[in-house]
């Protein structure tokens, strides 16, 4: 049995009493993770929330990742899931991130993508009726980013490129062969298809 994280970076208000509360959720955050590591983990996973107040700090879970790789040594770091309506994350920036974070993480990344839901379309003024278009789009897409191709129809005009850099492992990025309605699993570089993305990312997303 292998055993994972998932990190909402929650922060009840009643903990919004010092002013530096919102540094010191950061830097427990990353305490955290080096622990998992040290007592091995095998996954930790980062959430993607906006406006969402005490339920989940995550807003930037790319930075957070980043952080955390460059801070450990075993544990895998996984995006579950990076917001794939085009006006969240363009899938083109989510594949170079996930590159990058791939490359830092020396292949111990791993990716997930969501719809999201209500509350976040309205803040970033997200039609509900394309975000399963677009999230098939990403879907698509990401794990064809070491290979030339037309960009996506979210992009302003037709493009063909090759994105860059290329994930760490010859492997490239690979799809789970499994997917839901609402979130779905890309496997990081280092190929860990075993590995299901948490009960969060499939079910509440």
């Amino acid at each position: 049995m292998r055993l994972d994280i998932f990190s909402e970076m929650q922060h009840p208000k009643e903990h919004w009493t010092q002013p530096d509360h919102e540094h010191r959720l950061i830097r427990e955050t990353l305490e955290q993770a080096r622990l998992a590591d040290e007592m091995g983990y095998g996954v930790w996973w980062q959430v993607e929330h906006h406006t969402a107040v005490e339920f989940s700090y995550s807003s930037a879970p790319e930075v957070m990742l980043t952080a955390i790789a460059m801070g450990t040594k075993n544990i895998h770091v996984g995006h579950s899931a990076a917001l794939a309506p085009a006006r969240f994350n363009h899938p083109i920036r989510i594949a170079e991130r996930s590159a990058f974070i791939d490359h830092l993480s020396g292949g111990r990344f791993q990716l997930g993508m969501a719809r999201s839901t209500i509350p976040e379309w309205r803040v970033f003024n997200i039609d509900a009726d394309a975000t399963r278009s677009q999230m098939q789009q990403a879907f698509e897409m990401v794990p064809n980013q070491r290979h030339p191709q037309a960009l996506p129809q979210a992009a302003p005009s037709p493009v063909a490129g090759v994105l860059q850099p290329r994930v760490l492992r010859a492997g490239g990025t690979q799809r789970r062969g499994r997917a839901r309605r609402d979130a779905v699993g890309v496997s990081g570089a280092g190929g860990r298809d075993d590995s299901p993305l948490p009960r969060g990312a499939e079910d509440a997303l």
